[in-house]
């Protein structure tokens, strides 16, 4: 093993929004999640899901 390469950024801390419900108007909420963290969002679901 060797030291690292590249120029690859530490990922910020994303546990506090793993599996969390977030309620509120979509965009805003959206943009307060940090970059590269949301692998799906699902919102305004119908009904009897």
């Amino acid at each position: 093993m060797g030291h690292r390469t590249g120029g690859a950024e530490p990922a910020e801390d994303v546990r506090p929004w793993l599996d969390t419900i977030i309620k509120g108007d979509c965009i805003a909420r959206m943009e307060a999640l940090p970059a590269g963290s949301v692998d799906a969002i699902f919102a305004d679901p119908p009904y009897n899901l």
